[in-house]
């Protein structure tokens, strides 16, 4: 029986390596860094010859963008999260961490958290700042033991922390990691 992930829920005890449409979902919030830290990443990405899922790019005209966000994820092999200060008060960022982690749990997702300046640490505690973030969201009540556990395990998962250090040190650093790291995937996937 073939995994399926569904908008719902992922399925199926015994998964089996689906094919995927893109190599990377890039999950980030636009208002902080879209101009900055994830065009460039998209940029270098692309030019390294990774499939890397973009909205304004993949997306049908016409199709819902909710579901259509959630099947990018089921269709990548890896998703990179790019917390910052606004990507929690997006219920959209929010929606496609939840389906993240779940594909994580059901697929063997990969998941790389860049913690883009903010610690690892708060997002754990989830107080403060992130506390009041998570706040704005209490009107979706439904949702909000979803959101904060998925955030809670992505917290703990190793990545990358820029905080102190300038954009392009970071971007340099992070880049030949991320690249080295999708290569060795890659090579995985071909001969496994």
């Amino acid at each position: 029986m073939a995994a399926k992930c569904t908008i719902q829920a992922c399925s199926s005890p015994y998964p089996s390596p689906p094919h995927h449409k893109y190599d990377v979902f890039l999950s980030f919030s636009g208002v902080d860094t879209r101009r900055k830290f994830t065009s460039h990443l998209l940029a270098a990405l692309e030019r390294k010859g990774f499939r890397t899922f973009r909205d304004d790019k993949w997306l049908d005209r016409g199709e819902d963008i909710g579901l259509g966000l959630l099947k990018a994820v089921e269709n990548s092999k890896i998703s990179l999260v790019v917390f910052s200060k606004s990507y929690l008060t997006s219920s959209w960022c929010l929606n496609e961490l939840e389906k993240i982690m779940e594909c994580k749990k059901k697929l063997q997702h990969i998941v790389l958290p860049i913690f883009y300046e903010v610690e690892p640490l708060d997002l754990r505690v989830q107080k403060g700042s992130i506390a009041g973030a998570l706040a704005s969201h209490k009107r979706i009540d439904s949702k909000m033991q979803n959101w904060t556990a998925a955030l809670t395990e992505a917290s703990h998962l190793s990545g990358w922390v820029k905080t102190n250090m300038g954009e392009r040190y970071f971007f340099f650093f992070f880049f030949c990691s991320i690249v080295s790291l999708l290569v060795l995937i890659e090579l995985f996937t071909y001969f496994f």
